[in-house]
């Protein structure tokens, strides 16, 4: 063999083991971008389920203020009911009163 074609020889195999250790890190990328990947859309599940547990949560609470706010208002309006068949007279000049005060407050000119 010629000096020449053991050159050739040796370019090729140092060809043919570049293009080997190239695809493998190719692969290797690839997986290491899928498993990225994976991980980011992971993180962005979790994120909205997070999200979507806060405002499960606020909405219930909010729920539970209106709720209260419901029957306290309603208590409150039993109160005044029972408080006017009680006193029909004392209610009649206390409506008069504020009445009249709204008035002053609001008609001025």
């Amino acid at each position: 063999m010629s000096h020449a074609s053991n050159i050739g020889r040796h370019a090729r195999r140092g060809a043919k083991q570049m293009r080997s250790a190239a695809r493998r890190m190719r692969n290797t990328a690839e997986e290491e971008g899928n498993g990225m990947m994976h991980t980011f859309q992971q993180m962005g599940g979790e994120a909205i389920d997070a999200v979507k547990d806060g405002y499960e949560g606020v909405r219930n609470t909010a729920q539970e203020y209106v709720d209260q706010g419901r029957a306290r208002v309603g208590s409150l309006e039993q109160s005044f009911e029972r408080q006017v068949q009680q006193r029909p007279v004392s209610s009649i000049f206390a409506a008069l009163g504020v009445g009249f005060l709204a008035g002053l407050l609001f008609c001025r000119r």
